[in-house]
């Protein structure tokens, strides 16, 4: 099992994250909690979520947001189960 530490960003992903738009995110996920997982393949790069999980390294604790689910290609495990 993957470490929340191991976790990459996919270094060619063409969206961008400004701190305003993670801050927006974080507020309405502290409203609602998580609607969608964020996916890695089994290496721990991000394929999907790379704003979820800016999202969540950056406001977790500000914020108490609830746990991250990531998903890899066998499990879906919560943030916390990682670390």
């Amino acid at each position: 099992m993957l470490k929340i530490d191991n976790i990459k960003l996919y270094p060619k992903n063409a969206k961008k994250h400004d701190k305003k738009q993670l801050e927006l995110l974080a507020k309405i996920v502290a409203e609602v909690g998580w609607r969608q997982n964020t996916e890695v393949n089994q290496d721990g790069v991000i394929v999907a979520g790379h704003g979820r999980y800016l999202c969540w390294q950056e406001y977790k604790d500000k914020l108490n947001l609830p746990d991250i689910w990531i998903t890899d290609d066998t499990e879906v495990v919560s943030a916390t189960a990682w670390s």
